[in-house]
């Protein structure tokens, strides 16, 4: 879980600041997935799907979230929080042949894919 440090206090312009000691690493996918895939899509990438599965083995992952558009039923999101960018890294360098493995697995549902960016959460002070 993200330490946080406790609220500080600027006396001189009276508001209330936070500080994540290290910002969350967050990863976003898009994907266009072939109609006929879309439940084995859904089961494979949900937040209890065989990715999370994978993930969840690896010290740091905070969770998976996968989100479907409401004007196109065929594209989805997702959204992988880790705690670090170095955590991810971890991850990559003790799972990686498994995660070549799953993607290549998985190919086959999707029309498209993107990674749309990868985000850290920001520091207040």
């Amino acid at each position: 879980m993200r330490s946080l440090q406790p609220f500080l206090y600027d006396d001189q312009i009276n508001t209330v600041t936070f500080e994540l000691a290290h910002p969350m690493h967050t990863i976003v996918w898009e994907f266009t997935v072939r109609e006929e895939q879309i439940a084995a899509f859904i089961s494979a990438y949900d937040s209890d799907g065989d990715w999370a599965q994978l993930f969840r083995r690896a010290d740091g992952y905070l969770g998976t979230e996968l989100l479907r558009s409401t004007s196109s039923p065929n594209v989805f999101l997702t959204i992988d929080r880790w705690q670090s960018l170095a955590s991810f890294e971890n991850f990559l360098d003790r799972f990686g042949a498994e995660y070549k493995k799953l993607d290549a697995l998985f190919e086959g549902y999707t029309l498209a894919e993107k990674k749309v960016g990868v985000f850290s959460s920001l520091l207040r002070s």
